[in-house]
């Protein structure tokens, strides 16, 4: 019924409404774009390990995060008013409320791939943010006479490897670099 309901509204989109969601997915759209250019440069900044590059892309990463969710939150005001008659109901489906209007469809198909792109990029940036954390707290744990698996000193003692949960153990040395 939902479905239904979504198609007769679309069908119905007043000349001025259609502007007006176009508008709103083109600034959307916009939004996006802008967000993917960010997550780039993030990208770009951890592969360069200095720190104040970093800061800034993640500074306007999370701007450029929060004017999209601005922009998205504007269309679905937009949108439930149009189609609910200012009533409460069901999430809107927009892939199908706009199926019957190519325009609008083609502009929410654009945004739902750069949204995509963006989840992407941003969970390869997570993992390359997990992995220098990794590094880091490997060369840490060197330095202060840590070494994984259980090794100590030139001993070997394979069954320290992993405690009940799964964790890798550590043994302490008994001189640290940090101390020699």
């Amino acid at each position: 019924m939902q479905q239904m309901r979504n198609a007769q509204v679309a069908d119905t989109f007043t000349h001025t409404q259609q502007q007006q969601i176009r508008q709103i997915l083109e600034h959307e759209i916009s939004r996006a774009e802008q967000l993917l250019l960010a997550l780039q440069t993030e990208t770009t900044a951890l592969g360069e390990h200095t720190p104040e590059p970093l800061e800034v892309a993640l500074q306007t990463k999370l701007e450029k995060m929060q004017q999209l969710e601005q922009a998205t939150n504007q269309r679905e005001q937009l949108l439930n008013t149009i189609v609910n008659s200012n009533r409460k109901s069901a999430v809107l489906d927009y892939g199908r409320l706009f199926e019957h209007n190519e325009d609008l469809q083609q502009r929410w198909q654009s945004l739902m791939a750069l949204a995509k792109r963006c989840q992407q990029l941003n969970h390869v940036n997570g993992t390359l943010v997990e992995r220098g954390y990794q590094q880091s707290r490997h060369a840490l744990e060197i330095l202060h006479g840590l070494t994984p698996f259980g090794h100590t000193d030139n001993s070997i003692n394979s069954s320290d490897g992993y405690d009940h949960a799964g964790q890798t153990t550590y043994s302490n040395r008994t001189h640290s670099l940090a101390q020699v």
